[in-house]
């Protein structure tokens, strides 16, 4: 379990990449928030509203920096574009698209 991980190892982890099923990302994402991790979040972060105002919380609270990816497929020459966005405290800091090498 990986919130059995971060307790074993929190000593050692400044940061979090949460790249597990969607369904634990909220789980995941609250229990580094609340040991004060900064965190990376594969889209989506939650799954609900609710779970999403507790992750908002949980940001606020640690003031770390978070970030996470989201596909943007407005242009259909590019439908592999990403864009990803790093907030601190819920202000974005940066926002940087990019795309998979791959032709």
């Amino acid at each position: 379990d990986a919130r059995e991980m971060l307790d074993r190892e929190a000593d050692r982890i400044d940061s979090v990449n949460i790249t597990i099923p969607d369904h634990a990302h909220a789980p995941i994402a609250s229990k580094a928030l609340s040991m004060g991790k900064h965190l990376y979040c594969q889209k989506p972060m939650t799954h609900t509203i609710w779970e999403a105002r507790q992750v908002a919380r949980a940001v606020k609270k640690a003031g770390v920096v978070t970030g996470w990816a989201e596909p943007w497929f407005r242009n259909p020459l590019k439908p592999d574009w990403l864009v990803c966005r790093l907030t601190d405290n819920g202000r974005t800091i940066a926002q940087q698209p990019f795309t998979d090498p791959k032709p």
